[in-house]
């Protein structure tokens, strides 16, 4: 049995008949993960605002974890446990299925939202993925339908759901017998803690920020001549690259200094953010509006070039030459300070007050 002031504290909150919340997660920081990283953030707003208890759950994780009141979360069905220990009400699951299993298939985590469910527990699921397509050379292919028959059953266990993207909407609506009429995209906020004010482009200093995986990353690297050629028509000094592992590239073909940061705060991120003119990202043009990094390069204001090879529309009311450009179809005259000033407007009707306010909307009906 369990005492100290911790636990009491936790008791008497139970007693005077507090509100409950589990928001859950694959990871949390500080491990690397962008589910954990939006997952921190929307639950210190979420306690900032309601007066409610947020607690957390993720799958074992061999990193520190930084969030308080976290909970392991396992296959065994200890969700039933933990709703019953901590006296939930309501469950917030962020669901992206390989986070939960390598193959995407994580039947164990429906079995344990059914089994909540049976006590009256409000769930509601923030879908950022939801299964995935591929050849039939790719395992993806062949558990397609395991994937959408569990994303189905999650669904149904769900009293509301939000996404991050159209194509996400899209797809939830084709795929189930409502239509998606429980679903509402409110697009995802930035994961680096926001400025709230624009910096003017002459403010700033010419220099590019490479920022997130090191696959995304290493693509942006692939095409040095393009890139130097981008480099010399817009001025720019030195690139910033922000994240771990080891880059595949040839820092002496770069035209300019390629400062490697590594994996550094959310300071030291903010810092270079603010100062730098452009944000060089690798994403599929239709998905950008479910892009944490993406988010975070509006939310500073950056000029955007998407140096993805993808010519297919962009969705989420981004216009490609207003909020960025892409390498694809990159116009001859670049007007990087008017690139700037889009990006951060467009993210002004996304950002993480409106975001977590539609969210507490939600959860005040449910609770």
């Amino acid at each position: 049995m369990r005492f100290g002031p911790a636990h009491l504290l936790e008791k008497l909150e139970i007693e005077f008949n507090l509100k409950n919340i589990l928001i859950i997660s694959p990871a949390f920081p500080t491990a690397t993960n962008g589910l954990g990283d939006y997952s921190e953030i929307l639950g210190s707003k979420l306690a900032e605002e309601i007066d409610f208890q947020i607690f957390y759950a993720g799958l074992g994780q061999k990193e520190s974890v930084s969030v308080k009141k976290y909970i392991e979360v396992n296959k065994k069905n200890n969700l039933n446990q933990i709703v019953k220990e901590h006296s939930i009400n309501l469950v917030f699951l962020n669901y992206s299925n390989y986070g939960y299993q390598k193959r995407g298939v994580p039947f164990w985590l429906w079995i344990s939202l059914a089994s909540i469910k049976k006590q009256n527990i409000a769930i509601i699921t923030f879908f950022h993925e939801i299964y995935a397509s591929g050849n039939f050379r790719e395992s993806s292919f062949w558990l397609k339908p395991a994937q959408v028959f569990l994303f189905k059953k999650i669904y149904q266990l769900s009293d509301n759901v939000f996404c991050s993207n159209e194509v996400v909407l899209n797809l939830i609506q084709q795929q189930t017998e409502d239509g998606g009429v429980k679903t509402k995209n409110i697009g995802i906020f930035s994961n680096i803690p926001e400025l709230g004010e624009f910096i003017s482009w002459d403010d700033r200093k010419p220099y590019a920020v490479v920022f997130g995986t090191l696959g995304r990353r290493n693509s942006i690297y692939k095409n040095i001549p393009l890139l130097n050629d981008f480099i010399i028509q817009n001025n720019i000094l030195k690139i910033f690259d922000i994240g771990d592992g080891e880059l595949n590239i040839n820092e002496s073909s770069l035209n300019i200094p390629l400062i490697k940061c590594g994996k550094i705060s959310l300071f030291d991120i903010s810092q270079i953010l603010a100062q730098s003119q452009w944000g060089f990202i690798d994403y599929p043009n239709k998905l950008l509006g479910k892009s944490g990094i993406f988010a975070a390069y509006c939310a500073y204001g950056l000029a955007i070039l998407n140096f993805v090879d993808d010519t297919s529309n962009t969705t989420d009311d981004l216009i490609l030459g207003k909020n960025l450009i892409s390498m694809s179809t990159i116009p001859r005259q670049v007007n990087g300070k008017d690139l700037s000033i889009n990006s951060f407007n467009w993210y002004v009707n996304r950002n993480l007050n409106i975001h977590a306010h539609q969210i507490i909307k939600t959860i005040k009906r449910r609770l």
